[in-house]
């Protein structure tokens, strides 16, 4: 999965083998918000934009599939 960079050039921040998909910058640019299959099922994840600070949201832990996040513009709410 590609992020912007700061400067509008694409940054690799994908991990491991999984499927990482759909991502979303927040309106600061300071997280982005994603698809993944880490765990098996497609949930909703976020990280910094520079691929730290990865955490899984808890409303998403479950066997339904979870998939296309989006900040809201203020950036304090995930769709």
């Amino acid at each position: 999965m590609s992020v912007p960079d700061g400067g509008g050039k694409p940054k690799e921040v994908n991990r491991g083998a999984q499927w990482s998909m759909v991502p979303h910058v927040s309106p600061d640019g300071a997280r982005v918000a994603f698809t993944s299959d880490a765990d098996g099922n497609y949930e909703i994840y976020t990280m910094a934009i520079d691929g730290s600070d990865v955490r899984q949201l808890s409303f998403t832990d479950s066997p339904t599939q979870h998939v296309g996040p989006k900040y809201s513009p203020d950036g304090t709410q995930l769709l």
